[in-house]
């Protein structure tokens, strides 16, 4: 399993414009082959901060949709970020549940 993280610091007034962008594509990302899960979050006490994560079954169905179409509107959130943006994958080998509380 392959997670993909994506931070965004928006710029004063740009917050709902760069949502709006990575909410677009959500439905059509969820509905993907191999995607197990897309999230959209604001974070708490950091104002105007966007993080945007994909969960892909595995590497390959990742790699597909790194390279298509529909990822270029990620990039364009990405290009209006006040700073670098933060990019991370991570690959997932074994996960745990409640069993681990």
């Amino acid at each position: 399993m392959f997670f993909s993280f994506v931070k965004i610091d928006a710029p004063p007034g740009q917050a709902h414009t760069i949502i709006d962008v990575l909410e677009s594509m959500r439905g059509q990302t969820v509905s993907s082959p191999g995607c197990l899960g897309c999230l959209l979050t604001v974070e708490v006490g950091a104002s105007d901060t966007i993080c945007y994560q994909e969960q892909w079954r595995d590497r390959e169905t990742l790699e597909r949709h790194l390279r298509s179409t529909l990822y270029t509107r990620v990039l364009a959130a990405m290009e209006l970020s006040n700073t670098h943006p933060l990019v991370e994958f991570f690959e997932v080998n074994k996960t745990g549940g409640l069993e681990l509380v």
